[in-house]
């Protein structure tokens, strides 16, 4: 993977992580609202996530396998909080 690939890699990630967080009421919209928590579509988008995390076993670099990885457990523990 070029570095330009594994920057838009990590761009993706983030912008899913992000989207999920916003979706758990986790951070402000960008109008600096704050959200009120949508379950559905943070557990949606944690699953996109991982899917892509199971559809590039393997060639991932560990960096890029770090990111993911991370994102997918701090989702987590975060949508737990939320249904609790």
């Amino acid at each position: 993977m070029t570095r330009e690939q594994e920057k838009r890699f990590g761009d993706l990630v983030a912008s899913l992580q992000l989207s999920a967080l916003y979706h758990l009421g986790e951070i402000p919209g960008p109008e600096g609202e704050k959200p009120s928590p949508d379950l559905s579509m943070a557990r949606n988008t944690i699953e996109i996530l991982e899917m892509l995390r199971q559809k590039t076993v393997g060639n991932l670099n560990p960096s890029e396998q770090g990111l993911i990885d991370h994102a997918l457990t701090e989702l987590q523990m975060h949508f737990v909080e939320k249904k609790q």
